[in-house]
């Protein structure tokens, strides 16, 4: 006799749980609205159903003038000519090519 019967109806609920489809949990994600410092997102499911939320962060996203409203930023760094610019955050930075450069 098993002296613990919860043993027993382990493997059985691995098996529930490895079954279960995750199409269910299918789901789009959209960001409704975009300011400097915060994000609406919104998810809707298979069903209709919606939900939002903001996503608060100090620079999350940036001005762009070419389209004309707040896009997410970038802490990426370009060479360009040699030279290391930020031009994808709220501020653009030159770097200076040496540690010393003024």
């Amino acid at each position: 006799m098993n002296p613990n019967p919860t043993l027993r109806a382990l493997p059985i609920l691995c098996f529930a749980i490895a079954t279960f489809s995750l199409t269910s949990f299918a789901q789009r994600v959209e960001v409704i609205e975009r300011g400097p410092h915060h994000a609406v997102v919104q998810t809707i499911l298979p069903d209709g159903t919606t939900n939002q939320f903001t996503q608060l962060q100090t620079g999350l996203n940036r001005w762009s003038e070419a389209d004309r409203q707040y896009v997410p930023a970038s802490a990426e760094v370009e060479l360009v000519n040699g030279v290391p610019l930020a031009r994808k955050t709220r501020f653009q930075v030159i770097f200076g090519t040496a540690l010393d450069a003024p």
